[in-house]
């Protein structure tokens, strides 16, 4: 196989994935490159769709509080978490 990004993605895909969640993602690239679109008309659209996938399922894990002092207002400083 020629040294592209398709083959790229797919040996990350393949070091990254289940057996079975390789077959689904090897199933959507070639449905989408024979055109189907699953509910997306514009490129714009998916590209911005899968940049939110990506913030919202990578930065899953909850914060964790680093200040313990107690605060006597009601302002949220979000330097006081960090995320594992």
């Amino acid at each position: 196989m020629k040294e592209n990004d398709l083959h790229k993605l797919l040996i990350i895909l393949a070091k990254k994935l289940t057996e079975k969640e390789y077959e689904l993602a090897t199933f959507v690239i070639l449905a989408s490159r024979n055109s189907v679109e699953f509910g997306y008309q514009y490129n714009e659209q998916f590209l911005d769709e899968a940049k939110n996938f990506y913030h919202k399922f990578k930065n899953s894990k909850s914060p964790i509080k680093i200040n313990t002092k107690k605060q006597n207002c009601n302002i949220l400083n979000f330097t006081d978490f960090k995320r594992n």
